[in-house]
């Protein structure tokens, strides 16, 4: 999911003591709703405005893959849909986080060795396994906060020379130890050498555990995020989502009002670590909840973080 912030960076449980409670109140609502992991829901489940909406043939061309157009908003979902070369997405969900029915994306970036790297890994299926061979090997599964690994099992079963990579402090809880996943490398404030001729790596660090990490990919000039902004559509949400979305400013293109009070927390290291994301100047800005900055990306990231006075 995730509505809420999705990472811890160091070592101590989220929501303990040592890191001190945030009352609902300060997170402008439910607060404990980012400690939930999310839960797929069947595929069944979509929009009536999707459900009217005939799907495309799964079947496509490696040369219709390989050549970016611009993509629609959400739909159709579990397919790859091109940004610009080397960027792909998958629109998939919804998942459910505390009683909300939330549309989540898998974002995906080819290294300059053919790699693939898996940013928040969506739904699984063989169809888009097939899809994916015309892109390249799968040698990357990421989870970029500690909400965003639900389905990270799937893709390690059909890919088990994937190195799976998550933000410090997965590992650590008792539902992903409970769940097989296997995690191999902590994401950190660098890019390691796996892609780091390709993109620039950081993480922001909140209260409460929070910890984010980030991905710039150099030749495209793409920010792929997961929770830091969320701009949410009202109408392709159910009825109380809507609601609690739009409450929570996660349908204004900018950051929730739950993931404010923990970046707040952070005080000048958050901020520090923003103020460095924005001066990357992205041309667009991909994020795993709702419609991406697909232009004027650098003026609608500062937009969107105007809040924190970075």
């Amino acid at each position: 999911m995730c509505l809420g912030p999705a990472g811890q960076c160091g070592s101590g449980a989220i929501g303990s003591r040592s890191t001190g409670a945030i009352r609902a109140a300060d997170l402008g609502w439910r607060g404990s709703i980012w400690l939930r992991s999310p839960r797929p829901l069947s595929s069944s489940w979509a929009p009536q405005s999707a459900r009217r909406a005939p799907s495309p043939p799964i079947a496509r061309s490696r040369s219709r893959l390989l050549k970016p157009k611009r993509r629609q908003l959400t739909r159709p979902l579990e397919t790859f849909k091109p940004v610009i070369d080397p960027v792909w997405v998958v629109d998939s969900g919804p998942i459910s986080a505390s009683g909300l029915n939330l549309p989540v994306r898998m974002t995906v970036v080819r290294l300059s060795n053919g790699d693939l790297f898996l940013h928040s890994p969506t739904r699984f299926t063989a169809d888009l396994a097939r899809e994916m061979k015309a892109l390249g090997p799968v040698r990357h599964l990421v989870a970029p906060t500690i909400a965003h690994w639900s389905y990270l099992k799937e893709w390690q079963q059909a890919y088990s020379d994937a190195t799976t990579w998550a933000v410090p402090g997965l590992r650590d809880r008792t539902q992903v130890r409970r769940s097989g996943i296997r995690i191999d490398k902590d994401l950190g404030p660098e890019a390691p050498p796996a892609w780091t001729d390709d993109m620039i790596q950081g993480t922001v660090t909140g209260g409460a555990g929070f910890c984010e990490a980030y991905f710039f990919d150099k030749r495209s000039r793409t920010l792929v995020l997961a929770d830091l902004i969320q701009d949410l559509q009202p109408e392709e949400l159910p009825p109380l989502t809507r609601l609690v979305t739009r409450a929570a400013r996660a349908t204004q293109g900018t950051t929730a009002s739950h993931v404010r009070a923990v970046l707040r927390l952070g005080g000048r290291e958050a901020a520090s670590s923003i103020a460095a994301m924005i001066a990357l100047s992205p041309d667009r800005v991909i994020f795993a909840h709702g419609r991406s900055f697909d232009e004027n990306g650098a003026d609608r990231l500062r937009n969107a973080f105007a809040w924190l006075k970075v």
